[in-house]
């Protein structure tokens, strides 16, 4: 049985499962059409977490993006349709081929297509391959081998915690483990060892030759057979181990009391410095004689075992954004900073001279009245400078609203209102934790949150609604008081409300995930993001996947009918005709 299935395949397959039969015209499923928008990435605040090399000149580093670099810059890769928010592990071949997993999906991308592993049970710890017909995985307490058409179950001991794996082109292979756990293969067997009872392998590489190398914090020690040698590096803690030919490299970090700095040092029978730096160093690949390094806050570092130079960031970094709105023509952005974006420009606000505490929501009548939340904090921004409002009567604020008047709803563990007088609080009905969203239009306001909860202002004050859910409903999005949208908790599904009454909406044709975020220029013109930054547009007719080049996403709105702006903690995408 062919055990890897091609991505456009599987779009299908799921499209036809959540398939549901109903009489709105939100879900009737029309002629299937491309994506109409394209994405461009505009910012990254997330760590990489892994870091490959392909075909000749070409690098790939991977997390909540995967980005290629095959010559000039680094340039965001369209990710696969059932990517779960970050790639944890990435696996580069000369033949150009990259493999990738996120833990609990696996996907070989070739020649610009993406399939995907049909995989055994388990969490993905490591990973090592050595062709795309040649791969191995540790979970937690299983290591499977797979051929091209199947997965087999190792030989070995089933008590054991795996934590790493790496082999060479001979075909050697060499996992490690909880309890100082050691397993070797030859080429044609398995033999299982141990450092010491009491070891923690946290790290292990093959050279070439088929020397096996295994970390045992803060030691290093080569292995034949049972017999174990210390080759310690006294310069690195915590390291990590890399092979290219029979060189052995080790990263990590050094502190002697005084002062924290990171090395890369290599290994060819006595220890080489390559690479002294106070950057956080999270990855390492080796390769034809290549050094690739990154780390935290954008650090990249590009060279040979004889030195190198740290490279730009790939992309601009503003912090982690939490929110977005539409306010006269432009998009403003919140997070731990404020932003502007317009005309594809943005304009920093400089709300960190204020504060840097999180806003988690955002919105404003014009470019001179904006009103920014977040955990007992309002802000408001006057078309020049951001003022400390007051300290959200103790609220934890999620979002908030400007009504035409100047008045303010924000809601979050509470419900904090501005009536163009004075400040006031209302608690939340008995046993409701939090609202997540406000909107309002005309004289309804309506905010949902947690568990399907969902309450609209009246003359007599706040009531709570019927919604028929228990999901959560995270973001909303209106047209006028008789199409209203949430973005729930549920898999592909969206509730609506018609002025009277809720009722959920199924996203058919596509997979939408979970929804983070509605927003929309009419009810012919939706668009709902899910946290793995996958975009689906409903056009009248039926929903269309956009393009995915970001994980780690939350909000979305447009300013126009073919602008967009998705944000999250992975960063920002923009979307365009």
């Amino acid at each position: 049985m062919l055990m890897k299935l091609s991505g456009c395949f599987l779009c299908v397959l799921a499209g036809a499962f959540l398939a549901a039969c109903s009489n709105d015209s939100i879900t009737s499923a029309g002629p299937y059409t491309p994506p109409t928008l394209h994405a461009t990435l505009q910012s990254l605040d997330r760590d990489f977490n892994a870091v490959c090399g392909a075909g000749p000149n070409d690098l790939y580093l991977a997390g909540v993006a995967l980005l290629r670099n095959h010559g000039a810059s680094w340039q965001p890769v369209v990710l696969p349709p059932l990517f779960r928010n970050e790639f944890r592990h990435a696996i580069g071949f000369p033949t150009g081929e990259v493999i990738l997993d996120d833990g609990y999906s696996m996907f070989e991308l070739k020649d610009g297509r993406w399939f995907q592993f049909v995989l055994p049970p388990g969490y993905i710890r490591a990973s090592w391959a050595r062709a795309p017909d040649d791969v191995y995985i540790a979970t937690t307490f299983q290591a499977y081998h797979f051929d091209g058409l199947s997965w087999t179950k190792l030989p070995l001991s089933d008590d054991k915690y795996l934590n790493c794996i790496a082999g060479n082109q001979a075909g050697h292979v060499v996992l490690g483990g909880d309890r100082g756990y050691i397993a070797i293969y030859d080429g044609n067997t398995w033999s299982e060892t141990s450092l010491d009872s009491t070891a923690y392998v946290s790290s292990v590489a093959m050279t070439e030759s088929g020397t096996a190398f295994a970390t045992d914090y803060p030691q290093i020690f080569s292995i034949v057979g049972n017999t174990h040698t210390s080759i310690s590096d006294e310069y690195n803690y915590e390291p990590d181990l890399r092979a290219d030919g029979d060189r052995l490299y080790s990263f990590g970090s050094y502190s002697d009391c005084n002062t924290y700095v990171n090395r890369i040092r290599m290994y060819d029978g006595t220890w080489h410095d390559v690479l002294t730096t106070p950057q956080s160093i999270s990855d390492l690949w080796v390769g034809r004689g290549e050094i690739i390094a990154f780390g935290r806050d954008g650090f990249l570092w590009r060279g040979t075992a004889s030195g190198g130079d740290e490279q730009s960031p790939p992309y601009p970094t503003r912090g982690p954004l939490v929110d977005v709105a539409e306010i006269d023509g432009a998009i403003y952005a919140v997070g731990e900073g404020a932003f502007r974006y317009e005309a594809g420009s943005w304009t920093d606000l400089n709300k960190e001279y204020i504060t840097r505490s999180l806003a988690d929501g955002v919105s404003g009548l014009n470019r001179n009245d904006i009103y920014a939340v977040g955990y007992q904090m309002i802000l408001h921004y006057d078309g020049r400078a951001w003022s400390w409002v007051n300290g959200g009567l103790d609220a934890r604020l999620e979002a908030v609203w400007e009504a035409p008047n100047g008045h303010v709803i924000a809601v979050g563990n509470g419900i904090v209102e501005f009536d163009g007088l004075r400040w006031s609080r209302t608690e939340l009905p008995i046993g409701a934790l939090a609202l997540y969203d406000v909107w309002g239009a005309g004289g309804t306001v309506v905010a949902v949150g947690f568990n399907g909860l969902a309450v609209k202002k009246t003359s007599q004050g706040w009531e709570k609604m019927s919604t028929n859910t228990d999901e959560a409903m995270y973001s909303l999005w209106g047209w006028d008081e008789q199409h209203i949208y949430a973005a729930t908790s549920a898999s592909n599904q969206i509730m609506f409300y018609n002025g009277a009454t809720w009722r959920p909406v199924i996203i058919d044709g596509v997979d939408a995930g979970d929804p983070s975020s509605i927003w929309g220029t009419s009810p012919s013109n939706l668009f709902v993001l899910n946290r793995s930054g996958r975009l689906v547009h409903f056009d009248g007719r039926g929903w269309t996947n956009e393009e995915c080049i970001l994980g780690s996403m939350g909000r979305i709105c447009g300013s126009g009918t073919s602008n967009l702006l998705a944000v999250g903690y992975g960063g920002a995408v923009a979307y365009s005709r």
